[in-house]
């Protein structure tokens, strides 16, 4: 096969973001056996890493992108999202590709539906469910108006998205069942996340008493609403419990409100780690209390492979399919949190049969090989079934 991949990030198996690290395994697979082009975009400091992908890849097209700042930034993304588009119609038109795939929904933003070539996207992220949980979180009346507002209009842009692409790939089963909810025409499938680090680097390193983890990228409101819940409404009821805990908060890019909260007594702040491996295989425990979240919570899924025992929120396990209890603990409330956070620290039984458990699901759920072998039977069925279309049901 002949692909045009399209993208608005670089793939790296180092990037701060699940979404980058995936699309660097399921890209490598796939140039490896089919002819790939990519268009790109890419920040400046980027462009030597971009580069040397010219020697896996057919063809490399890329966009340099500065990420803005101020009032007019969503604006200026989404104009680089239209950009892409564009390149790739132009690529398109020209002829000689058998199938386009896009990353991100927001990618299809400037994607011309009329070109004749079968398109698959890949959901990251399902747009209208962030949006639905930060309206649930804000309280003022001009907060309420602002949130709803934005979730009102993204799940229209989301629709019309959507209805470009024959195919479409969800993270989670909810997320393809939410895609059908808001459009029963479209033709909804689910690609596993591929698990982003290698499980085999955590044997060698020994988990320390009393370490609590979160992983994310800092920058992102998701994850600075989750440390910032847990600094100052959980871990002051674990400290009470377990006066010697400690929190490390890993990822790239911390915002000011997340580089704050190491003011507070055995809190860590980090910034971007070069391996995550080392941070995953020496906590006691990984909590993730999302209470914000949109595909699905790939930092939970690479816990779950480090064999590190997690605790985390409904949210936070939405379309995972984990089994509380088995593979992980879900709590709620603050004190729920706390409570089953103290329980994982003083219990060492409990600590090994859920990380053996949760390391054992993620291995046979998002395994690297699982994920790229779902990719390549849908880009096989998409290329070669011209009759599949985004009216033919999931």
């Amino acid at each position: 096969m002949n692909i045009l991949w399209v993208s608005p990030f670089l793939p790296k198996p180092d990037a701060p973001h699940t979404g980058g690290r995936a699309l660097a395994q399921w890209i490598r697979w796939t140039a490896d056996r089919h002819r790939v082009t990519l268009v790109c975009r890419i920040e400046p400091a980027e462009r030597a890493e971009a580069e040397a992908w010219r020697t896996r890849l057919a063809g490399l097209h890329l966009q340099e992108f500065r990420r803005p700042a101020g009032p007019l930034a969503t604006a200026r993304i989404a104009a680089s999202y239209v950009r892409l588009g564009r390149a790739a119609n132009r690529l398109l038109r020209a002829g000689g590709f058998d199938l386009l795939h896009v990353e991100y929904l927001e990618t299809g933003l400037g994607i011309d539906a009329t070109l004749a070539v079968p398109k698959v996207a890949i959901a990251i992220d399902e747009l209208t469910k962030p949006a639905r949980h930060r309206l649930r979180l804000a309280h003022a009346p001009a907060a309420r108006l602002g949130a709803w507002l934005y979730w009102r209009a993204i799940g229209q842009v989301q629709r019309r998205i959507c209805r470009k692409f024959d195919r479409i790939l969800t993270m989670s089963d909810n997320d393809r069942l939410a895609l059908l909810a808001s459009d029963p025409r479209l033709s909804v499938g689910v690609l596993p996340l591929p698990t982003g680090i290698d499980p085999a680097r955590t044997g060698a390193v020994q988990r320390e008493e009393g370490s609590l983890l979160f992983v994310g990228a800092m920058h992102r409101d998701a994850n600075v609403d989750a440390v910032s819940h847990f600094c100052g409404e959980i871990l002051p009821r674990v400290r009470a419990e377990v006066p010697a805990v400690t929190f490390t908060i890993a990822g790239g890019e911390p915002s000011g409100a997340v580089t704050r909260l190491a003011a507070q007594p055995g809190v860590r702040v980090t910034g971007f780690v070069e391996t995550l491996e080392p941070h995953y295989a020496a906590a006691t425990v990984f909590v993730a209390p999302m209470r914000i979240t949109g595909g699905i919570a790939g930092k939970t899924i690479d816990a779950l492979a480090a064999g590190c025992p997690v605790v985390t929120t409904t949210l936070g396990n939405d379309g995972l399919g984990a089994a509380p209890d088995v593979h992980l603990l879900v709590a709620d409330t603050p004190a729920e949190f706390a409570t089953a956070v103290v329980r994982l620290l003083r219990d060492p039984g409990l600590r090994r049969r859920l990380g053996d458990a949760g390391q054992r699901f993620a291995a046979e759920r998002y395994g690297p090989a699982v994920s790229a072998a779902v990719l390549e039977r849908e880009h096989a069925a998409l290329a070669s079934a011209a009759g599949l279309t985004r009216r033919s049901g999931g």
